[in-house]
């Protein structure tokens, strides 16, 4: 069960900024759930990777994986 309680939980996590370099965004286009573009406004400056097309599961998520590891310094 999804309440009003959960979504003031969530507004209070809620940041007016972020540190750019801190964050590697991971959007897809295609996603049924969210609007990529939300994403892209919202994480301005950090690095991206923004998939043509996808889902809202990443079900593609293990061809980007080298991605995240080089974000992460691996």
């Amino acid at each position: 069960e999804f309440t009003a309680r959960h979504v003031a939980e969530l507004r209070a996590l809620e940041v007016d900024t972020i540190t750019p370099q801190r964050y590697l965004l991971i959007v897809a286009t295609g996603d049924e759930v969210l609007d990529y573009r939300h994403a892209v406004e919202k994480y301005r400056g950090a690095e991206r990777l923004v998939i043509a097309g996808g889902d809202h599961g990443f079900s593609d998520f293990a061809s980007h994986l080298d991605s995240v590891l080089g974000f992460a310094g691996r």
